[in-house]
């Protein structure tokens, strides 16, 4: 079937206007991004902003054993800053934390900063939630082969680089986020990432999960609010 000109001429009006749009969107977010990371955080801020947090991750950042609100005591601050912006951006995706990173929570990128700072700050009280073990020598095998080259063997990131500490972190946390990862579920994981998670069973996913969970966090000589 022929489709008239005036169709064409329509649709590709709207393709244009949609990829301006997401451009534009892209644009706004790693604008965002680099102030919040260039910022000093200022942390006596960020503990009052910190206070709209606590109904999920509580007061010492620790979250939920079960999964669904991860530990983000002492994450790296640039960590914390591009999950932050990238939930703002919907590049994340809980409706929860979308709401609580809006803007109408975090006025910019200088807020950011500060409650990001002040979580680095944070040490929870109670170990972390771990798995049953049953799969533990087979997902240690499989991180090590596949997510130790960025990660870290004991699984403690790179600030610098904005990779996440895994050290500590709930068991079925991990374990529901590599999955999600795997099937698509994280717009802002890189599909490099992903095709390395693909590789993984479910056996490794959970054993790779309880792995990290054991894992203590180690304080890298040095470190500092901002993550350096």
């Amino acid at each position: 079937m022929k489709i008239p000109g005036a169709v064409r001429s329509l649709a590709l009006g709207l393709s244009l206007l949609l990829l301006g749009t997401a451009a534009q969107a892209t644009g706004v977010r790693s604008g965002e991004l680099a102030q919040a990371l260039k910022a000093t955080p200022d942390l006596a801020h960020g503990r009052q902003l910190f206070l709209g947090c606590v109904a999920c991750h509580g007061s010492d950042g620790a979250g939920e054993a079960n999964g669904t609100v991860p530990r983000i005591a002492g994450q790296y601050p640039s960590v914390l800053i591009k999950e932050i912006v990238d939930f703002r951006a919907r590049q994340r995706w809980d409706l929860r934390m979308e709401q609580v990173a809006g803007g109408h929570r975090l006025a910019n990128a200088q807020a950011v900063a500060d409650v990001a700072g002040y979580i680095a700050t944070l040490r929870p009280e109670l170990p972390a939630a771990l798995g049953s073990g049953e799969y533990l020598q087979r997902g240690a095998a499989a991180y090590i082969r596949v997510c130790s080259g960025c990660h870290g063997a004991t699984g403690q990131g790179n600030g610098a680089g904005a990779v996440p500490r895994l050290a500590g972190q709930h068991a079925p946390y991990l374990m529901r986020q590599m999955q999600e990862s795997a099937a698509g579920g994280r717009p802002n994981m890189a599909a490099s990432h992903i095709a390395l998670l693909r590789l993984l069973s479910y056996e490794e996913f959970a054993g790779a999960a309880d792995y990290l969970s054991r894992m203590q966090r180690v304080e890298p000589r040095g470190e500092t609010a901002a993550g350096q």
